[in-house]
């Protein structure tokens, strides 16, 4: 006959075993489904922008976005509070790190619908959000794009949909970096607490791990997977050809494309270490015609994202 304290026993033992697993289970049981872009993700989308189009809600537009371009005018509140993490040698499985970062990254929509009788057209575009109250980052050309598109002619929108599946419409701009390539913009959240993502305190070394998880074509919150392969500083012509800037970049191997500016790049625990900024093709003639040798990832250090949050914050 088995004792009593001997069933005890193991059951606090299994228990202990099966408690961590749970919350695994859980994730993957969170994100194991196929959405359909177009109708569970696009859609949604279209019919907000237009239903705030029609009514003539007071939103954010393309000129009051050229109006802030032309003004430079970066205001943060002192009291913003940015959480950073110091790096850990535990890493966290890539499943973990899709789970608990994948809500706080967005799709941004800028719509527009030229007239009563077309569908609303989308731009888009990636952001994260890096404050519970609603603060985002994303790139400067991003922003630049929604204030001189010629398509929105002051008739657009500026969209975050998390991946949480809620939407949310972008209040204002809080402060620009166009030699970084980086905007930080708040949205409105009515006073909702939202999930958000974590700046490192240190930039990546060449070798670690990189994730970028954003809206590549064609692939809305997509995974993907390499190392910072390089940092390099280089010398870029602003947006618009107002000057020139010199500015640090880091590159990686992990695969990005049109749609993926404004992603967050995330180490193995989770902790922002950049942003996604742009690519460059190195090409060789061949026969005549030019062969792709490789594609150059660049990305934003996160020591450069909190440089913009801190010389603002000291500067108000």
């Amino acid at each position: 006959m088995i004792n009593k304290h001997c069933v005890q026993f193991f059951k606090k033992r299994y228990l202990y075993l099966i408690l961590p697993c749970i919350p695994l289970i859980a994730y993957l049981h969170v994100e194991a489904q196929y959405l359909d872009t177009e109708i569970d993700i696009m859609r949604p989308i279209r019919n907000m922008a237009d239903s705030i189009l029609v009514t003539s809600m007071k939103v954010f537009t393309p000129s009051d976005a050229a109006a802030y371009l032309r003004d430079s005018k970066n205001v943060i509140s002192p009291s913003l509070k940015i959480k950073v993490a110091k790096r850990r040698m535990k890493s966290l499985f890539p499943t973990l790190i899709y789970a608990n970062s994948k809500p706080a990254v967005g799709l941004v929509a800028m719509c527009s619908k030229p007239n009563l009788s077309k569908e609303i057209s989308v731009n888009p575009a990636s952001a994260f959000v890096i404050t519970p109250d609603g603060v985002c980052l994303t790139n400067y050309h991003v922003v630049y794009a929604y204030a001189h598109s010629k398509t929105l002619n002051d008739q657009g929108i500026f969209l975050i949909r998390l991946g949480n599946g809620r939407t949310y419409v972008m209040e204002k701009v809080l402060a620009l970096s166009p030699q970084d390539d980086l905007a930080l913009i708040k949205i409105d959240v009515k006073g909702e607490r939202l999930p958000y993502v974590k700046l490192r305190n240190m930039d990546a070394e060449v070798g670690e791990k990189a994730y970028v998880l954003g809206n590549s074509f064609g692939q809305l919150y997509s995974l993907t997977q390499g190392i910072v392969s390089g940092k390099y500083n280089e010398t870029m012509v602003l947006p618009g050809r107002t000057g020139r800037a010199a500015r640090n970049l880091m590159s990686i191997t992990a695969d990005f494309s049109v749609g993926a500016s404004g992603s967050p790049i995330l180490d193995n625990n989770g902790y922002v270490i950049g942003i996604v900024s742009s690519t460059n093709i190195v090409e060789q003639q061949s026969n005549g015609r030019p062969m792709t040798q490789m594609v150059i990832k660049n990305a934003i250090p996160v020591s450069s994202i909190k440089h913009l949050i801190q010389s603002i914050v000291s500067s108000n």
